[in-house]
């Protein structure tokens, strides 16, 4: 088996494509890896390509993670999205000092409408896949742009909840019918 390394290159280089070889002599080439990409006989490998790659193999939810994460600026979660075989959460709601239910896929959150975490990452990742606004997902759901109520669910200065039961009901749906998203 032959040795793939850097002499291996040159001397292909200096056989195959003398002109790239007098350039890498004359300097005008950064580094022998250019020469040999600029000669075809190295492929050129970035970060880009390489998260295009792995993009190509995530899962939908997987994706949706990870424009929810960086739509909101977290770190990426190493835990499985949120799917339709899960129940509902239970979210300990400090600020409330209570536990209640959490919509979830599983569930319509029937309880209070507390969203956990994952829900919110969920939707946030579909709305950024879908290049989506609030207003525009409200729409969706068959209320109002302007309705303030699923935005303040995300808002980090009140409990993630939501009051109204019809809204409740119509998130689930949306989150059923944008579960390959």
């Amino acid at each position: 088996m032959t040795k793939r390394d850097n002499a291996y290159f040159l001397e292909r280089l200096k056989n195959e494509h003398p002109t790239h070889f007098a350039k890498l002599q004359s300097g005008l080439y950064r580094s022998p890896r250019e020469a040999f990409i600029k000669a075809g006989l190295r492929k050129d490998t970035n970060r880009l390509k390489a998260l295009l790659r792995e993009w190509k193999k995530a899962s939908p939810s997987e994706r949706a993670d990870f424009l929810g994460a960086i739509e909101i600026g977290k770190k990426v979660s190493t835990t499985p999205a949120h799917s339709a075989s899960h129940p509902a959460k239970v979210v300990n709601n400090a600020a409330r000092g209570r536990t209640k239910s959490a919509i979830g896929l599983g569930s319509c959150g029937s309880d209070a409408g507390y969203l956990d975490d994952r829900t919110i990452r969920r939707i946030k990742g579909i709305m950024a896949y879908r290049k989506l606004t609030m207003g525009q997902v409200m729409l969706e759901l068959g209320f109002q742009a302007q309705n303030p109520a699923l935005g303040l669910a995300f808002s980090a200065v009140r409990p993630s909840i939501i009051r109204d039961e019809k809204l409740r009901r119509a998130l689930w749906r949306w989150l059923r019918a944008n579960q390959r998203v």
